[in-house]
């Protein structure tokens, strides 16, 4: 876990390899999951499928970048913006359906620590 803070923002990494990688390798990570919180919008993530129930103005978006699948929600609660990042290694296995699901319970509750 690496976690930066400054003035109210930052953010945190979360990390898990089971194939014997270093923490610090979050690249070829098997799974990472990054929150952020910031007084600015974030860039990530400008458009995609609305969410409702999550923060304000919370959107979905995912993509496969270099053989990994990533599940983006960002939103905001009153002046803070926030983002959830999910990635996770692309295999036979990977169910885009769960990441996804996992992704908007943990925007869920970043969003209601947030209030």
């Amino acid at each position: 876990m690496t976690v930066h803070v400054t003035e109210g923002t930052g953010g945190c990494d979360f990390v898990s390899n089971t194939n014997g990688g270093t923490k610090a390798s979050a690249s070829r990570a098997n799974l990472h999951l990054r929150i952020e919180v910031s007084h600015s919008s974030p860039k990530e993530c400008a458009a995609g499928e609305r969410l409702t129930g999550i923060g304000e103005d919370a959107v979905l978006c995912s993509q496969t970048v270099a053989g990994e699948q990533q599940d983006m929600v960002r939103g905001r609660v009153r002046s803070t913006y926030f983002l959830c990042l999910l990635e996770a290694a692309k295999t036979n296995s990977t169910d885009e359906a769960l990441q996804r699901t996992t992704l908007e319970r943990i925007a869920e509750v970043v969003a209601g620590n947030l209030f």
